[in-house]
């Protein structure tokens, strides 16, 4: 008889701390439940908050070309277009290494070439910069505009400073396609230059097209 009280005593005990350890393997999982869900709950702020990766899928291609367009309305006529168009150019856009291939009021095209400095990354010791020349368009009629930059180049700034010692016309440069899209560009003691180099054109040409809409509305 004491052996069976003993046993079922033993066995009320065990079943007692099978149901503590139950109560504390369910708070376990409720704990780590709303770890879970706090961490999903911010995940979207956390990458808002971060650098989003550079894809080729977001450098706009057109026939096997990058080209950034952008359509503006406006209350302007095409009169009133060419002439704001003009003077932003010559007042506010236009450096020593620009020039106007077209301008003609009659079928609404103004085409401008240039160079701009694109500074990448600049450190205590060292700038990582590039240039980018490129070819500004402007399609326009009454209340349109339509902008284009294509024809992208990058051309680094040892080759500019060889041609300027060496009065040698041509440069080598590397194509918007070669750097962009296939990501083939490396540059030397430089992790992600290519992302770094699609970051600053997409904000370069954002900042045109910015300037553009602005000088379009007034």
């Amino acid at each position: 008889m004491g052996y069976s009280i003993s046993f079922y005593s033993c066995l009320i005990k065990s079943r007692d701390e099978f149901e503590i350890q139950k109560v504390f393997l369910q708070i376990k999982i409720m704990y780590y439940m709303k770890k879970v869900f706090f961490l999903f709950m911010f995940i979207p702020f956390i990458c808002w908050g971060q650098e989003i990766s550079y894809t080729k899928d977001s450098i706009p291609v057109r026939n096997n070309k990058v080209v950034f367009t952008k359509e503006c309305n406006t209350q302007l006529n095409a009169g009133e277009i060419h002439e704001k168009i003009n003077y932003w150019l010559n007042n506010s856009f236009m450096n020593k290494s620009s020039v106007i291939n077209a301008n003609d009021s009659l079928s609404g095209l103004i085409v401008c070439r240039t160079v701009d400095c694109l500074e990448i990354e600049s450190q205590t010791l060292a700038i990582f910069s590039i240039y980018m020349k490129y070819v500004l368009a402007f399609e326009y009629k009454d209340n349109f505009c339509k902008i284009t930059i294509k024809n992208i180049q990058y051309i680094e700034p040892e080759e500019v400073q060889k041609q300027i010692q060496t009065k040698v016309p041509e440069m080598e440069s590397f194509s918007s396609e070669f750097v962009l899209v296939e990501r083939k560009y490396k540059q030397l003691f430089k992790k992600n230059a290519v992302s770094k180099i699609a970051q600053c054109t997409r904000a370069r040409v954002s900042h045109i097209f910015e300037d553009v809409e602005k000088v379009l509305k007034n």
